[in-house]
Formats: C-alpha cells, structure tokens, sequence
C-alpha cells in the first residue's frame, strides 16, 4: 500500500533541499551519493512529487550544517493546493518571500564577509526589503548607509 500522496509542505521542503544545494554549488547527483540516494530520488523531493523521509531530511540536514527545523520555516498552511504533477513549484511573489531573501543574504553575508562589507551590504538588503515590500517608500537619498 503506498504512503499518502505528497502535497504543499512537501514540495515546501523540496523547496527549501533545491535552495540549500543551489547556494552550496552542489550537484544533485552529489548530494545524492552523500546521503545514499539516487539522483532521481533526490530530483522527486525536490520538486515535492515524493514525501522526504525523516531519515533522508535529517542526512540533508547534517550535510548542510542546518536544523531540521529549516525545512519547516514559513511552512504553508494545512490544506494548501499542491502543484500539479510534475510542476516545479514556484516561490510566492508575496512579503514573506522577500523577507526570506533579506535574511538568507544576511545569513550569506555573516559567514563570509569582513565586517564593513556586511554592514553596507545590510543597509542596502534592508532598503531593498522596504522597497519591495512597499513599507515605506524607498528614498535614494537616504537609505546610502553611509555615516561620512
């Protein structure tokens, strides 16, 4: 008897593997042999067409330095519409993704920038923030983060 069907948190975390694996350069077939999977397997978590084992997600975990836990951040609300079969799901356009960007960047930014450079970096991320969250109205002139 097969498992339940994968739905919107799975393709969520499969989101959230293609993302971390992208960002270290990895190849899929890479993190495959390192956690013991095929390539194609690893190619159905993450487009979220398979559900990720506990096993699976916890190797990920361990071959990226992450919690489990940031599989689950920002998970999509119970009973959200999963993509179609064999779509690769899309990040949302909304507030959130933005902020998830910022935040990943800053992340970035932190392990391998010198101290100045993050600061600079920091003030034109949050600027950016604003504007595309339409917070506040983005103001060239003030938002340079220089201080002399």
């Amino acid at each position: 008897m097969a498992g339940k069907p994968a739905d919107a948190r799975d393709a969520h975390i499969g989101q959230r593997i293609d993302r971390l694996r992208t960002l270290a350069r990895m190849s899929r077939r890479t993190l495959a042999e390192r956690i013991g999977l095929s390539a194609s397997q690893l190619d159905k978590y993450e487009k979220g067409v398979n559900r990720v084992s506990a096993t699976d997600l916890d190797r990920i975990a361990r071959v990226f330095g992450v919690p489990i836990g940031h599989f689950f951040e920002e998970l999509p609300a119970e009973g959200a519409r999963p993509p179609g079969f064999g779509e690769r799901p899309q990040p949302a356009l909304a507030e959130a993704a933005a902020t998830r960007f910022a935040r990943d960047v800053v992340r970035a930014a932190d392990a391998h920038l010198p101290p100045d450079d993050r600061q600079r970096l920091a003030v034109l991320v949050g600027a950016l923030d604003r504007a595309l969250n339409a917070t506040e109205a983005f103001d060239k002139e003030n938002s340079s983060g220089s201080s002399g």
